[in-house]
């Protein structure tokens, strides 16, 4: 036999092992950190949560919403106000800026 096969053999050996160590050191660490790891929220992160399940939730559309405005149309009762037409108007070209 000679000496670069006993060095591949010896290196076989170690790798073997070092990869036998990791796999084991791993299950170690996954045990630890399964055991102490834990998420806590305070109220206010809870409540975040909560809020965006809410609007997650909820529908895109509020249907009661547009059957009403759609009758007031064909009843010309739906009043547009300029004002709040041009503020929102105004806040989205602001917003675009930035």
């Amino acid at each position: 036999m000679r000496i670069e096969d006993k060095v591949n053999i010896a290196y076989e050996k170690v790798n073997t092992a070092a990869k036998k160590d990791n796999a084991e050191a791993k299950k170690q660490v996954d045990k630890a950190a399964s055991e102490s790891d834990r998420l806590v929220l305070s109220n206010e992160a809870r409540k975040v949560a909560e809020l965006k399940d809410a609007v997650r939730s909820s529908p895109d559309i509020r249907q009661d919403r547009v059957n009403e405005i759609r009758e007031q149309i064909k009843s010309n009762t739906y009043n547009i106000s300029g004002q709040k037409v041009a503020e929102k108007v105004v806040n989205a070209a602001i917003d675009d800026l930035f």
